[in-house]
């Protein structure tokens, strides 16, 4: 059970209103805690049952329609949601009571005058002839209503199917969400390698750019345009092996944006778990670009390659990077470059 506080972050993260650290942070969290993923869920369930039934105000009702521009999976479920309560909401037709034959005859003999009482039973006789006629456009009414009744309770039990098909797509496709969130799972810990990685070489070029600007604060003001910091050369990248087969140019590769000054890429390549390699080989486009390459194991048990090319080579058409183990058993990491 979340605590108070755990629990507005969690309202928070829903609301997208968290900084990036702290998202990382709650994800990482109920990647690892079910109890805490299934949670978040229920939470996100009720606040959209509040919001539908008008029970969301102020700061709460602002914050939540303010993150639906974010997720369109939170509207298709409000739209859901608003179509159950319609149906639920939906009120059923009532019979309309029809007087009985002695309610309508009391109600013509009610006088307390005796010459009204006479005259009344004269008229009886002829009413008692009109009976048969009442009696048969009252069953012909009645026969109406069952069959408008019975229509509109068709109509109804199509509506009511219509809503729970919906209800139960809503359902297969929050299921699908939760198997692709447990298999990337995986891929979770090593993205946190690659951000890791990436920190470290910003702080390291932040530091260069730093040294840089002193060193230039230092030289002489008589041609003070001639020296102007530079700009990053390295761009980083993650790579994860190829999860389609290829043949030819075939799958997917992924986009590494570079800036147009890039000199050259440093690339992360994550080896599948299952390799047993100790050593490895890389060739880019079926050329080696380098062998004999011993894996950096990671805190969380990943094992990384690196390896650095030039960007200028490289170009923006795509390329395999393709690396062999001394099992035998090659993984291929599709990519191209695009300057931003």
């Amino acid at each position: 059970m979340t605590s108070t506080s755990q629990h507005e972050e969690m309202k928070r993260y829903l609301f997208q209103e968290l900084s990036e650290t702290e998202r990382e942070a709650l994800e990482e969290r109920f990647f690892e805690d079910n109890d805490y993923f299934y949670e978040l869920i229920d939470l996100e369930n009720n606040l959209i049952d509040r919001y539908v039934r008008g029970g969301l105000k102020g700061k709460e009702l602002t914050s939540f329609e303010r993150s639906l521009a974010k997720s369109p999976e939170r509207r298709e479920k409000i739209a859901n949601a608003r179509a159950l309560e319609r149906h639920i909401a939906e009120e059923q037709p009532v019979p309309i009571p029809v007087p009985t034959f002695r309610e309508r005859i009391s109600s013509l003999f009610n006088f307390h005058v005796p010459a009204f009482q006479f005259a009344m039973a004269a008229m009886t006789i002829l009413l008692m002839v009109s009976t048969g006629v009442l009696f048969y456009k009252n069953f012909v009414t009645k026969q109406e209503l069952a069959r408008l009744q019975a229509g509109r309770e068709t109509e109804i039990a199509e509506k009511e199917r219509a809503v729970y098909e919906q209800i139960k797509q809503s359902q297969e496709r929050e299921q699908e969400l939760r198997r692709q969130i447990e298999s990337e799972r995986g891929q979770t810990e090593a993205v946190g390698e690659q951000l890791e990685t990436e920190q470290v070489q910003k702080a390291k070029l932040e530091r260069e750019l730093e040294n840089l600007r002193l060193e230039k604060s230092r030289l002489p003001r008589e041609n003070p345009n001639q020296i102007n910091p530079p700009t990053p050369t390295i761009a980083s990248a993650f790579l994860l092996p190829s999860l389609i087969e290829r043949s030819g140019d075939g799958g997917e590769a992924k986009v590494i944006p570079i800036s147009p000054n890039t000199k050259s890429v440093s690339f992360s390549l994550q080896v599948p778990k299952e390799s047993i390699a100790e050593t490895f080989s890389v060739r880019l486009n079926g050329a080696d670009v380098a062998k004999n390459l011993k894996p950096r194991t990671t805190k969380s048990g990943n094992r990384i390659l690196k390896v650095s090319l030039s960007a200028q080579k490289l170009g923006e058409t795509e390329h395999i990077l393709m690396v062999v183990g001394n099992d035998g058993k090659e993984n291929s990491y599709p990519f191209r470059l695009q300057k931003r």
